[in-house]
C-alpha cells in the first residue's frame, strides 16, 4: 500500500508537471502570437506605404525602358547620321582641295597672261611709234630665219652623211669581195699544187 501510494504520489506530480510545461508553452504560443499580431500592425503601415512605392517603382521601370528603347534608337540614328556627316565633310574637303588647286592654277594662268598682255602691249607700242629697238615680232622673226637656216644646213649634213656611208659601204663591199676573190685564187693556186704533185709521181711512178 505504501507504494502504491508512493507511486501515485510521483504520478500526479509528473502530470503537475506536464501541465504546467502545457500551460507554459500555451503561455509562449499566446505571446508569440501577439507579438506577431503587434508586428503585423506595426508594419501594416509600412506595407500600406510599400504598395504606391511598388507601383511606383514598376511605372519608372516600365518608363526607363521606353526611354532607353527611345535612347538606343537615337543613338543608331545619331551614329548614322555621323558617319554620313563624316563623309560629306570628306568629300566637302576634298573639293575645297581641289577648288584651291585650281585656284592656284588659274591665278598663276592670270600672272603668264598679264605678262604676256604687257609684251603684247608694248609691241603694239614699239610698232605705232616705230622705235628703232627690235620688237618682239622682230626677234621671233629673226629666230625662224636662224631656225631655217640651221634646218637647210642639218639637211646638208644629213645627206653629205648618207652618201659618205652609201660609199663606205660600198667601199666596205668592194674589199670583201676582193679578199673573197683572193681567197678563192689562193685555194685555186694551193688546190693546183696539189694536183700537179700527183701529177709527177704518176709520171715518176
Amino acid at each position: 500500500k505504501l507504494t502504491e501510494l508512493g507511486s501515485g504520489e510521483d504520478g500526479e506530480e509528473h502530470q503537475d508537471v506536464i501541465n504546467q510545461s502545457i500551460d507554459h508553452a500555451d503561455d509562449l504560443v499566446a505571446d508569440l502570437k501577439a507579438k506577431i499580431s503587434l508586428r503585423k500592425t506595426q508594419l501594416a503601415p509600412l506595407i500600406n506605404e510599400l504598395r504606391p512605392l511598388r507601383e511606383s517603382v514598376q511605372a519608372v521601370t516600365s518608363e526607363y525602358d521606353e526611354k532607353k528603347m527611345i535612347f538606343d534608337r537615337a543613338t543608331a540614328a545619331l551614329d548614322s547620321g555621323t558617319a554620313k556627316l563624316d563623309q560629306e565633310v570628306k568629300k566637302l574637303q576634298e573639293e575645297r582641295q581641289t577648288a584651291e588647286s585650281d585656284l592656284h592654277l588659274t591665278s598663276a594662268r592670270a600672272v603668264v597672261l598679264q605678262v604676256l598682255i604687257q609684251r603684247v602691249t608694248e609691241e603694239v607700242r614699239r610698232y605705232v611709234e616705230k622705235d628703232n629697238n627690235p620688237t618682239l615680232r622682230d626677234k621671233l622673226t629673226q629666230k625662224i630665219v636662224q631656225q631655217e637656216r640651221l634646218s637647210r644646213q642639218l639637211k646638208e649634213e644629213q645627206q653629205s652623211v648618207r652618201v659618205t656611208l652609201e660609199k663606205k659601204a660600198k667601199q666596205r663591199q668592194l674589199w670583201m669581195d676582193l679578199q673573197a676573190l683572193l681567197e678563192c685564187k689562193k685555194q685555186c693556186q694551193e688546190e693546183a699544187k696539189k694536183n700537179a704533185g700527183v701529177l709527177r709521181r704518176e709520171k715518176g711512178a
